[in-house]
């Protein structure tokens, strides 16, 4: 297309934008990007939502190759204002046989319950497994109130192997902020 047709009227009826974004959008055109939502979603996939829409994933963890117990570790610090439903989701797989027998540990989660201020566990949220083969495994999840300023760790216990070569395992965990 030349100069002269445009100045005639004869080019594109518009252009694709260009600059700044704004809105839920950020950075700039022609590629911008998904910044945030500020508003709770009402519906999704035709379904009708109540609270805050649908759950978000805001932390995640994978300990792997584990060859005893995992002490107390933070998995979130929930932010002032942060206050509310979480569910943790987790999994505990074994990854390498025990040479005679071994025990999966069982995953806990812990928190500081809004309401009362008392801290809370729920240390055995996987059962036992003493199958002893890899691909045994226990899985588990947990809704909690949480307290704001507080933290929420995961940890495993009863962890037990026996022979030569001691039994692996790995345990992952999932948090998810529900309003």
């Amino acid at each position: 297309m030349t100069l002269r047709a445009v100045a005639q009227g004869q080019g594109p009826s518009s252009l694709p934008p260009s600059g700044a974004a704004g809105g839920d959008l950020g950075g700039t055109y022609p590629n911008p990007t998904l910044a945030k939502i500020t508003n709770a979603l009402t519906s999704y996939g035709g379904l009708t939502l109540v609270g805050e829409g649908v759950p978000v994933q805001i932390a995640s963890a994978a300990q792997l190759t584990q060859a005893a117990n995992v002490s107390p570790t933070t998995l979130y610090t929930v932010p002032a204002g942060g206050a509310g439903w979480y569910r943790v989701s987790v999994q505990a797989v074994v990854t390498q046989a025990a040479t005679t027998s071994s025990a999966l540990p069982n995953v806990g989660v812990t928190w500081t319950d809004n309401d009362s201020g008392v801290a809370l566990s729920a240390i055995t949220m996987t059962p036992t497994n003493t199958a002893n083969a890899p691909g045994a495994f226990g899985l588990g999840s947990q809704m909690m109130y949480v307290k704001a300023g507080t933290t929420i760790q995961y940890q495993t216990s009863n962890y037990a192997s026996s022979g030569a070569t001691p039994m692996q395992y790995a345990v992952r965990a999932r948090l998810e902020y529900l309003g």
